[in-house]
């Protein structure tokens, strides 16, 4: 046994910590730390009153680690860290003396529902049991459940138990282990960037070192394969994995948790846009085991990207059958990691937007009102979802769909903001007032200082958000958006009124879209193609906001009498809007037929502020036409019926400016940003 390096006094301070009545089972529970001093208090706040001893190996902290770990009543051991999490492990278990040991690291918590079913299940063990298997459920940074797997934390002392691996240890016991319903929850994924970083390179780097050492061993370039994905470089994970599965189907047999290396290949080839090669993996992995519930989530998902809605829901509901079986006992995971188990809600939606696709409303809502129900739906899937209902369902269904969301996360002032955006980017404002006037004076978005602001903004109560706005905070770190509000209210009655510069360099596309507003209202007189040309060749930017660029480039052209630059930017609209043909640009009339088969392209697109800004660029030239001025009038028509009582420069706000910081969200459920969307309304949304 190593040596203790220990004072008595601690030893004392543990013996009398948590005795247990006399004939009960003897709990040590285990660990080895280093540097926990954020994630300690809880997780030894979780086995609290649990255990009779609590063995803690540290490996060279120099945080308040030791002293924490002392104040729960720790005996603790002092080991120079020597690259290698299963010989330290060893040593932890090699000091306790209890009856049975519990294995727990720091950035876990022992459900608070599984404490006294954790003694009950020792007390009660049969003799030829010398293990249990737990649930071990991962959260991920945004408090979302991720993987969900059984692994052995629960043995007996004494039997030869052993860990073996540098890392991504495996516990070794040699005799009967069965399942319990005892949950460990694990937030390693609850870290600043800098310390995911540090982790996912200390990994790695022990990973590859075993990789070489051992080629012919399927476990270092399966959790390669896990880490990359992890990290989300894809590529890298994709070789590991294919790696994995070449050493894999040379062995005659190997442990059933390395079927979840199917999970990360096909995740990296979705991620990839390789659906095809993703495809026929799933149909490989279905071969190894049909029941392989991730497979059939992959495989609505890769449907569901390719439109093929009669595949989605076959998929989907085999996918639901499933998950409900997993779900209802944890035994039946087996020790198979499992990752898409907390993922139903998006299996709903996607079933609901395939009903729609085919013209099936009662059963789509169905679905989508399941998917709303889950307690694990986020904001970026939501707002898919309500995107891609937008291409498929009628009106009435989606306005139906938006209420229903917003009931479901009216408390949340951060939906609030993403919904405004995307009600703005699908051209449904019109929806806002409604849904703005169910919110009592006790909403958590009429609380919210910022929030209020909008609401007021939301009603038209222009004067109260101008206050609001005005009186805002000055040291909170929020004002700068509330500034960003009283220039967007104070512009519309004075269109001349420059850009502060402390916004501009907060908010780099204000410049532009006051420019372009700027010409909406026949208020400038020279257009700064500096900003203009910028934004043109940024990659990063939306789809309408390069249209708006290319049209204000058109327009600068024609007032310049610039044949040979009105050709070139004719042709980028033309390009922008994917014109099935290129049209001829011969004399006045050419123009003005591309410029409106543009607006109904851009209309088609979800880029209708584009659109209205090429009509007013088309008015200076053709308001004196009846066959134009009769198109503008009846696309007026119907823009009034989606764009609601929002003026241009506001909706521009709303669609591109309004996000706030993410670190200003209270709740982690709210820190999730939308997905990026597709221009086209009927090109669904995949992820």
């Amino acid at each position: 046994m190593p040596k203790k390096n220990k004072t008595e006094k601690t030893k004392s301070i543990n013996t009398n910590f948590a005795k247990k009545a006399p004939g009960n089972a003897r709990l040590s529970v285990c660990m080895i730390v280093k540097d926990e001093e954020k994630m300690l208090p809880e997780c030894l706040e979780s086995v609290h009153g649990l255990f009779d001893e609590l063995i803690v190996v540290d490996t060279g902290s120099s945080d308040n680690t030791v002293a924490i770990a002392e104040k729960f009543g720790a005996v603790v051991y002092h080991h120079p860290w020597e690259n290698n999490f299963s010989l330290h492990r060893n040593q932890s278990i090699e000091y306790a003396t209890g009856d049975w040991i519990l294995q727990i690291d720091a950035d876990e918590r022992l459900d608070l529902r599984s404490v006294s079913l954790l003694r009950e299940t020792i007390e009660n063990a049969r003799d030829d049991v010398e293990g249990f298997c737990v649930v071990i459920q991962d959260y991920k940074k945004d408090g979302k459940q991720s993987v969900r797997f059984n692994y052995p934390r629960i043995f007996r002392n004494n039997v030869g138990v052993k860990y073996e691996s540098a890392v991504h240890n495996q516990v070794i016991i040699k005799g009967k282990v069965d399942f319990s319903e005892i949950r460990i929850n694990h937030f390693g994924y609850d870290l600043d960037p800098e310390s995911m970083l540090k982790k996912f390179k200390r990994s790695v780097r022990l990973l590859r070192k075993e990789a070489r050492e051992n080629p012919d061993d399927p476990r270092a370039f399966y959790y390669l394969a896990n880490a990359y994905s992890q990290y989300q470089r894809f590529d890298k994970a994709i070789i590991y994995a294919k790696k994995t599965l070449e050493i894999l189907r040379k062995m005659p047999s190997a442990p059933p948790y390395y079927l979840s290396i199917y999970h990360g290949l096909i995740g990296g080839l979705i991620a990839n846009k390789n659906l095809d090669e993703a495809r026929e993996v799933c149909n490989e992995a279905l071969q190894v085991r049909q029941d392989y519930v991730d497979v059939y989530f992959h495989l609505a998902r890769i449907n569901y990207m390719q439109k093929k809605f009669d595949a989605t829901i076959e998929a989907g509901k085999k996918y639901l059958e499933l998950a409900q079986f997993y779900n209802e006992d944890a035994s039946r995971l087996e020790i198979i990691n499992y990752y898409t188990l907390d993922r139903v809600y998006r299996i709903n939606f996607w079933l609901g937007i395939s009903f729609f696709a085919k013209n099936d409303s009662v059963r789509g809502m169905q679905f989508i009102e399941a998917g709303l129900a889950e307690k694990e739906s986020d904001h970026a899937n939501v707002l898919e979802m309500i995107h891609n209902s937008f291409a498929v369902a009628p009106y009435e269904i989606v306005k139906e769909i938006v209420q229903k969301t917003f009931d479901r996360y009216k408390e949340s002032p951060a939906f609030f903001y993403f919904l405004i955006q995307e009600l703005s980017s699908i051209d449904m404002l019109i929806l806002l007032p409604q849904l703005v006037a169910t919110l009592d004076a006790d909403a958590a978005i009429r609380k919210d200082a910022f929030a209020h602001i909008i609401y007021h903004l939301s009603k038209e109560q222009s004067e109260h958000a101008l206050k609001c706005a005005q009186e805002f905070d000055a040291f909170s770190e929020k004002k700068i958006h509330a500034s960003l509000c009283e220039f967007v209210l104070q512009h519309s009655e004075n269109k001349l009124m420059p850009v502060p510069k402390k916004l501009q360099d907060q908010f780099p596309l204000l410049g532009f879209i006051h420019l372009v507003n700027g010409v909406m209202s026949d208020e400038m007189s020279q257009i700064d193609m500096n900003q203009v040309d910028a934004l043109q060749t940024n990659d990063n930017q939306s789809l309408e906001l390069k249209m708006m660029a290319a049209l204000l480039q058109l327009y600068n052209s024609i007032i310049l009498n610039d044949v040979d630059n009105l050709v070139k930017n004719v042709v980028s609209l033309i390009q922008l809007a994917d014109f099935s043909e290129d049209p001829v640009l011969e004399d006045i009339e050419d123009l003005k037929r591309i410029l409106v088969d543009f607006i109904q392209k851009a209309d088609r697109l979800l880029c209708p502020d584009a659109g209205d800004l090429a009509i007013k660029i088309a008015e200076n030239f053709f308001s004196e036409d009846p066959v134009f001025m009769s198109f503008k009038y009846r696309r007026e028509i119907i823009r009034a019926k989606r764009r609601g009582p929002y003026g241009f420069f506001l909706r521009l706000y709303f669609k591109y400016l309004i996000l706030p910081k993410r670190e200003w969200y209270s709740d982690k459920a709210s820190q999730n940003f939308p997905h990026p969307k597709s221009d086209a309304p009927n090109a669904l949304l995949q992820n």
